[in-house]
Parts: structure tokens; sequence; C-alpha cells
């Protein structure tokens, strides 16, 4: 019960610095939390990869996305956050959480998704082209008009409706992994083609 209410009040703590920082110091700073209440954010560039002062921004924005000595995230848990938009391609997150959280237009391509967990998460129009998924849980998780070119699901769970249609545009083969996608969602035993 303790850490609960530990972790209530970090998390209050946070929100209410992040809340400050905003009047006080930069009007057009965002707030990511909670999902679907960010407030717009004109201009923000949104890659993760082109410079060492974007990444710095990033672990700003996200102060618990520290990572060890290996370049791997210690902790990755995305609660309640609208990433919608974000380049996230080529991120190494396995093993990450994600929870009631909205990646629509997200892109992943190429991205470690690897043992991560995203319940109930919105990849609507994503890009999940070579992403590896292997051994993810994407419970309540949809895939409405999501790009999966080249994805790996091997061992994901996912549910019914939404793996039947993937399954219709599946296609390619995951450059890292060797992994047909069609196969990886396991469309066999459904008995769905691709384009059908």
């Amino acid at each position: 019960m303790k850490s609960k209410k530990f972790l209530s009040w970090i998390q209050t703590t946070i929100i209410t610095s992040l809340f400050l920082v905003e009047l006080i110091f930069v009007p057009c700073v965002l707030a990511i939390y909670p999902s679907g209440g960010g407030l717009p954010d004109p201009g923000l560039q949104r890659s993760l990869q082109d410079s060492k002062k974007i990444t710095d921004s990033f672990k700003e924005e996200f102060p618990f996305y520290e990572r060890d000595e290996n370049g791997k995230p210690i902790t990755s848990e995305f609660v309640k956050y609208d990433l919608s938009g974000y380049d996230l391609s080529g991120v190494d997150l396995m093993g990450a959480l994600f929870s009631v959280t909205t990646l629509k237009r997200a892109n992943l391509e190429g991205a470690n998704l690897e043992n991560s967990i995203a319940y109930a998460t919105h990849f609507e129009e994503a890009n999940l082209k070579n992403t590896i998924l292997k051994n993810a849980v994407l419970s309540k998780s949809f895939f409405d008009a999501t790009k999966i070119d080249g994805a790996d699901f091997t061992g994901a769970i996912i549910d019914d409706p939404q793996r039947e249609s993937m399954c219709k545009r599946a296609s390619g083969v995951n450059s890292m992994t060797g992994a047909d996608t069609y196969e990886s969602l396991d469309c066999l035993s459904l008995d769905i083609r691709p384009g059908k």
C-alpha cells in the first residue's frame, strides 16, 4: 500500500513539475500524459535518430527512459501515453510495457518490441514494417490500417479479430529474423489469404 502511495506521489510530482515548466519557462511544452489529452505540438520534431539533441529532448519528456551501459532501456513503461506520430524507428524496446497507450501513425519501422506487452494499445495507421514483435502480448490492441510488411509476430498473443484483419494484408519477410509475416501471424490456421 505504501509503494502505491509513493508511486502516486512520484507521478503527481512529475506531472506537477512538467506543468510548472510549461507555464513558466516554455509555453509550447507538450503535455504527453495522459493518452489522448496531449496539447497541440506545432513544429515538434519527432525523430529519435537525427541528433543527440533530439534524444536528450526525449529523455527530458520521458525521464524514466534511461539506458544501461549496453544502450538497453532500463525501464520502458508507457502507461496512458500519447505517442501518436512519434518516430521510434529502430529503437530497442524489448520487454517494454505499453498500456492504454496511443501509437497512432507512429513510425516503429525496424523497432524491437520482442517480449513486450501492449495491452489496449492503439497502433492504427502506425508503421510496423520490419518490426520484431516476437512473443509480444498484444491483447485488446488495435491494428487498423497498420503497415505490417515484414513484421515478425512469431509467438505473439493477438485477439482473433485483429489477427484476421492483419492476415488479409500480411506480406514480406523480416530482414532481421527471416520470419514471414503471414506465417508468423499463424494465418494458415485461419485459412485467410492476403488480399481477401
